[in-house]
């Protein structure tokens, strides 16, 4: 004959063992959400919490259920098995709304990399049409090429990488260009040379990355610094935008021209009104009258900047064509005449 008690604490050891397996389960599905959740997944992470939740909440009255079986078997116990049970409910309602309102601040705290990297990549897809005017490119010749090509190291610093790390990133095909073009170009038709000077030799090696150019009207210039203009080719017109996937995957969204013209304007002012000697013979006489002026005088600063004033009475012309027959001497490096000629 099987003792009730016995039947009783068997009973009581089922279900309690029941109850355990059904806490874990609940647990374990809020801890998955939450880590769902970290890892910017904010829909599936909420997903996830919500049947959690249900789970939990449908557990617990399956647990109430057999509490309440427990409690008729339990008579000479109930008041304090009620209480008992009063408090469980406290804990639980305490547990679920603190953990919800841990799990809906994270939700507006966690960065979503979904949408950042839509605003990030928000593809613009870019096309030589939007920067090249056919009618408007003018002749030109390449006189110096240089390879700048670098590795990519992305966002991490290079003394992060270990030896082999570096060895197997990508590289940044980068290119510069140093092109002469006609000295009566006009700015339109300089930007529309350049770009097609860049889509060129951009077609010509698809895996070229990144390509800067540079203009200039003479070739005794081509060492120095630009005398006409420049552009860059490059993701958003920045050479720090440069990223590993684009470097590997030869992505060219995104990519844009930049240029830097120079004021071309006043040149041609100078340039049209002088013939080419004239403008030599003032820049000959420029530099004269500033050697002549002694480094240890006490006006040579004034001296130095009166001789622009100078040059122009001499040659009945403005100051400011005096300033631009210079800067082209300078820039074109003409060489001093012999003085035995």
């Amino acid at each position: 004959m099987v003792n009730t008690r016995d039947k009783t604490k068997n009973k009581k050891e089922g279900t309690s063992h029941k109850k355990i397996d059904n806490k874990k389960i609940g647990l374990i599905i809020l801890v998955v959400a939450f880590i769902v959740l970290l890892f910017g997944h904010k829909f599936w992470g909420s997903a996830i919490f919500l049947f959690g939740i249900l789970g939990y909440i449908e557990n617990s009255g399956k647990i109430k259920k057999d509490e309440k079986n427990t409690e008729e078997i339990i008579k000479s116990n109930k008041a304090v098995y009620k209480n008992k049970r009063e408090e469980l409910n406290l804990y639980e309602k305490s547990f679920l709304i603190i953990i919800s309102l841990i799990f809906i601040l994270l939700i507006f705290v966690v960065p979503s990399p979904n949408k950042e990297s839509k605003t990030k990549i928000s593809k613009q897809e870019f096309s030589f049409d939007n920067y090249i005017k056919e009618n408007e490119v003018r002749q030109y010749k390449i006189v110096k090429e240089e390879d700048l090509t670098i590795k990519v190291f992305g966002e991490k610093r290079l003394s992060e990488y270990t030896a082999g790390e570096i060895k197997n990133l990508p590289a940044n095909i980068r290119k510069e260009y140093r092109i002469i073009v006609s000295w009566d170009i006009t700015e339109e038709e300089l930007k529309s040379t350049l770009a097609q000077c860049i889509e060129n030799k951009s077609k010509e090696n698809l895996n070229i990355d990144e390509i800067i150019v540079f203009a200039y009207d003479n070739e005794e210039s081509i060492d120095g610094a630009y005398t006409l203009g420049k552009a860059k080719w490059c993701p958003e017109g920045e050479w720090a935008n440069m990223t590993i996937k684009i470097a590997r995957n030869n992505v060219r969204d995104n990519y844009k021209i930049i240029y830097n013209i120079k004021d071309l304007s006043s040149r041609k002012k100078v340039e049209y009104s002088l013939a080419e000697e004239k403008r030599k013979e003032i820049f000959w006489e420029f530099i004269s009258l500033q050697d002549s002026v002694l480094f240890d005088d006490p006006q040579y600063a004034q001296k130095m900047q009166d001789s622009y004033g100078e040059i122009a009475k001499r040659y009945n012309i403005d100051e400011e064509i005096v300033r631009e027959v210079i800067s082209e001497g300078l820039e074109k490096r003409w060489p001093i005449p012999d003085s035995n000629n």
